[in-house]
């Protein structure tokens, strides 16, 4: 645990705290960079202009290779694509066999 946390009411405050802090990026994202999914709508978008179909039926046509490639049993493509997409589905944290998590020997100590 850093120095600088504090525990209250029993949990780490995680809140925004000023002053320095080497993890944070002060900068932000670069000016003028894309994100992952703007630039997948514009090059979506350019292929749909260039062939005279609508975006729409471009992004059927990549749902539909991904999901027939995906029922060959490749579907890393369409999934890397649906969790960028939409975000990746909930995932389960689970112990041994499917079970519960066992937590064993904890120890806590706080030092001033």
């Amino acid at each position: 645990m850093d120095k600088d946390s504090e525990i209250s009411g029993g949990k780490l405050d995680t809140r925004f705290k000023k002053g320095f802090d080497p993890k944070r990026n002060l900068k932000g994202k670069p000016v003028g960079k894309l994100s992952y999914i703007t630039e997948m709508d514009n090059a979506i978008d350019e292929y749909a202009k260039l062939h005279n179909l609508t975006s729409a039926q471009v992004r059927l046509d990549i749902y539909m290779k991904g999901a027939e490639e995906a029922l060959k049993g490749e579907y890393s493509f369409y999934r890397d694509y649906m969790d960028r997409k939409h975000g990746k589905p909930i995932q389960p944290i689970t112990g041994e066999d499917g079970g519960p998590i066992q937590i064993q020997g904890v120890e806590i100590s706080i030092q001033k």
